[in-house]
């Protein structure tokens, strides 16, 4: 089966007031299409850096990077935008869903962006939004729903193009555990459906949700 994702011998190195930190050392790495990965560590072990270098939100300072058979180490800042409106859906721990907008429109900007008819486009957010079991909260802004409810919101929003890819940073930090639950099945699901699935968290507890477990530990894969 195709990998969708490859990291090969990838090391991240930052500079902080004349010193150097190191992120991320020697990380090789690969997913099929339609696998699912959780990424876990403590605080400090690299996990959001390996997540921010597989979005194309930062650059490797050695390895190579690879989506979808695609190195994108130096592709241009639009390009690396394309990619990722069109092969990468984002979740975070803290939604980032626009306070003014309702769930449909939300769901609706990757869309939009993308460069598809407004209606058409708000058509398909209000399908995304029933698949996720929010068909009666489409027309609510955030200030109206729950912090599971927004979670599924960004879970929406992130199918919109049709990527090939969900990352998913801490996506479960901010919930208790029946909605934990819920976001969970819901990765479950959209891995089976074909798209792959890597989430970032330093819960382990997660990790029977997911096909491959990745320990991370000051910047190294340990297991």
């Amino acid at each position: 089966m195709k990998n969708i994702i490859e990291l090969k011998n990838v090391t991240k190195e930052y500079r902080s007031g004349g010193n150097t930190v190191l992120a991320l050392k020697d990380v090789d790495f690969d997913l099929s299409q339609g696998e699912s990965a959780a990424i876990v560590g403590p605080s400090g072990s690299g996990k959001t850096t390996f997540l921010q270098l597989i979005g194309g939100l930062d650059t490797p300072t050695s390895g190579e990077v690879f989506i979808n058979g695609d190195l994108i180490n130096n592709l241009k800042d639009d390009e690396l935008s394309r990619l990722r409106n069109k092969t990468i859906g984002f979740v975070f721990q803290f939604f980032n869903l626009q306070d003014y907008y309702t769930a449909k429109e939300n769901v609706a900007i990757p869309l939009i962006i993308s460069g598809k008819d407004e209606k058409k486009a708000l058509e398909k957010a209000e399908k995304l939004l029933g698949q996720v079991g929010l068909s009666k909260r489409v027309d609510h802004k955030p200030n109206q729903m729950s912090g599971g409810e927004m979670q599924r919101v960004a879970i929406a929003r992130s199918l919109a193009n049709n990527p090939k890819v969900i990352l998913a940073d801490e996506p479960t930090g901010n919930l208790d555990k029946d909605n934990a639950t819920k976001v969970l099945d819901l990765f479950k699901e959209i891995s089976k459906s074909g798209v792959s699935v890597i989430t970032v968290t330093h819960d382990t507890r997660i990790s029977a949700y997911f096909d491959n477990v990745v320990s991370l530990e000051d910047g190294e894969i340990t297991s």
